[in-house]
């Protein structure tokens, strides 16, 4: 019996060890992007229609609010700054055990990028820290970072640790994020000039990297399984001929699974001036994100049978943060 006990006493302290150590991660991570991140949870489960995964391309390129305007459409952003596609795969992997959706767009614009697992180190922060599910958490950190730099995002405080003088009362009484995970964009940055891109032939492809093209087949997997169809999008930017080249390298990718790839670098129907409508070389405005959201809009209801929610009382929240947003951004 003492043995037992003492068994007992060394479970009991362990598990509040756990705790405390879990509790000042909460109290010290970075919460700058809380709102936007967290507010997916948010969500009542499975109300959810389309999922949107990728990097800050989507974010800044298709808004939610206005898919749900012109279409009745229940989307919602799961995607991150820098984020590349093997992220996007785990963030997808999370999202699935929350909403059920019945089509996921899979922005592609990062398989670019090369053989590389993660992005910018803090914004992989910013995903990994606030995922919900634990054994997606950890099966991402152990095959997306490196061994030698688990350890601080296994257990956050290890970078955090010292904003115990930044922490505020404000951090943890934020507002919600109404815009259903999208950033916008007004204006135009200053630290860039935006021309067209001069475009090579659509058919000029190089090749894809082992890890995005890795990671996309693992996505449409994932996708299929879980009764979602799966659609790929490259958005408008302004990128070279190597770009380009990657960007057209996934229509081979694309015809093989049998999965819709809309590039809009190539798609004229758009009209999109990229000297008004883009906010830097990479990012739509609000102006040029409502055009590309328009024409996405239409092209899923032409496509897939996704339902239109409007009218329907468990979504009348959708109709007022709508207000709101246009009456904030527009």
């Amino acid at each position: 019996m003492k043995k037992i006990r003492f068994l007992l006493r060394i479970a009991a302290f362990f598990l509040l060890f756990c705790l405390l150590l879990y509790g000042a991660d909460r109290l010290l991570v970075d919460r700058t992007a809380a709102p936007r991140t967290e507010s997916f949870y948010a969500e009542p489960k499975d109300s959810i229609d389309v999922l949107l995964i990728g990097s800050s391309r989507i974010m800044c390129g298709i808004y939610p609010l206005l898919l749900w305007e012109r279409e009745g459409i229940a989307a919602f952003d799961c995607a991150g700054s820098a984020q590349v596609i093997a992220q996007s795969y785990f963030q997808l992997r999370d999202a699935l055990n929350y909403q059920s959706p019945r089509l996921v767009i899979v922005d592609v614009s990062t398989v670019a990028n090369g053989n590389v697992y993660t992005g910018t180190e803090s914004f992989v922060h910013t995903q990994l820290d606030h995922m919900r599910s634990p054994l997606v958490r950890l099966s991402a950190i152990f095959t997306l970072i490196p061994r030698k730099d688990r350890v601080e995002y296994l257990f956050p405080i290890v970078k955090y640790h010292t904003r115990w003088s930044e922490v505020r009362a404000e951090d943890f009484n934020m507002p919600p994020d109404i815009c259903r995970g999208a950033v916008v964009y007004t204006g135009f940055s200053e630290k860039e000039e935006v021309l067209p891109p001069e475009l090579i032939p659509r058919a000029e492809a190089g090749e894809l990297h082992d890890i995005p093209e890795q990671y996309l087949r693992k996505t449409v997997e994932l996708c299929r399984k879980a009764g979602a169809e799966v659609l790929f999008v490259n958005l408008p930017c302004v990128r070279d001929g190597e770009y380009q080249r990657a960007y057209n390298a996934v229509d081979a990718l694309a015809e093989e699974l049998g999965v819709p790839y809309i590039n809009y670098l190539y798609e004229d129907s758009l009209g999109l001036d990229y000297e008004k409508e883009m906010f830097d070389t990479a990012h739509l405005n609000s102006a040029g994100a409502e055009k590309l959201t328009a024409a996405l809009g239409s092209y899923i209801r032409e496509n897939y049978d996704i339902p239109d929610r409007r009218g329907d009382a468990a979504y009348s929240r959708w109709d007022a943060d709508l207000a709101e947003f246009r009456q904030k951004y527009y």
